[in-house]
């Protein structure tokens, strides 16, 4: 595994997305609520700029008619088609579980932003 610095914390605005180069790959880094996510950069439906969507909190059903967001579980929603993927596991929100972006662990050491490839 490498580690790849993403940057400063204190550069990264909450709900918005980071791209870094790691070789071929582009990898967006997120920060949502003091925590960091990163996802490669590429729609697994049709091959769009993933991170180039929306981050917002996950939307979840209890009961019908009612919707709640769940603030713990971020989402990267693509911008072709809407298409929504968990932040922390890369798997689709909705339709084929087995549909997923690759996923990075991440950290923070001294202030800088660690990805790990």
């Amino acid at each position: 595994m490498t580690h790849i610095s993403a940057g400063r914390v204190e550069d990264y605005r909450d709900g918005q997305v980071q791209i870094i180069s790691v070789g071929r790959r582009e990898i967006g880094v997120v920060r949502w609520h003091d925590r960091f996510f990163a996802v490669r950069n590429v729609c697994p439906h049709e091959g769009a700029g993933l991170c180039q969507g929306t981050v917002r909190a996950r939307l979840q059903s209890s009961e019908v008619g009612r919707l709640e967001a769940d603030d713990s579980r971020p989402v990267v929603t693509c911008p072709w088609h809407g298409w929504e993927f968990d932040l922390q596991t890369g798997s689709a929100v909705f339709g084929d579980p087995s549909c997923r972006v690759r996923s990075y662990p991440t950290h923070v050491s001294n202030d800088m932003v660690i990805v790990d490839v």
